[in-house]
């Protein structure tokens, strides 16, 4: 069978099959990271924060991870997040504007978790502290 649709159509196919499968909150996330990769960025930063900080000649005080927790009626900006990245999501042909349909997202993340009776972590914050040695 040929393919026929064009990849703009195949990007809007692909985002929507994310959606479903992962679920909004999920996938939304999964659109973000996945811009941030293709634009060349570590997605792996936190990770990788001491062990970057001791290469730079630093000494490790502490490090502490904090998660970012929606629920359906306490909920981060992930609209506002993906709103401020969808031209560059589209850019870097990961969704269309058509597939993320941003005027409604915030609302069908909220409809998600409702409906799922569920919360949903969506980031891990790092912090770190270091200094020189003496």
């Amino acid at each position: 069978m040929i393919d026929d649709s064009s990849p703009r159509d195949r990007v809007v196919e692909m985002t929507e099959r994310l959606l479903r499968e992962a679920g909004i909150s999920a996938g939304m996330r999964v659109l973000d990271w996945e811009t941030v990769e293709r634009e060349g960025a570590t997605t792996a930063m936190g990770l990788e924060l001491s062990g970057a900080l001791e290469s730079a000649g630093l000494e490790l005080t502490g490090i502490r991870a904090e998660a970012i927790v929606h629920t359906a009626t306490r909920r981060h900006t992930t609209a506002s997040i993906v709103r401020a990245m969808l031209p560059r999501m589209v850019a870097q042909g990961v969704a269309s504007e058509a597939s993320v349909d941003i005027d409604t997202l915030d609302a069908r993340l909220a409809e998600e978790l409702r409906r799922t009776h569920s919360a949903h972590v969506s980031d891990l914050v790092f912090s770190a502290w270091a200094r020189k040695p003496s």
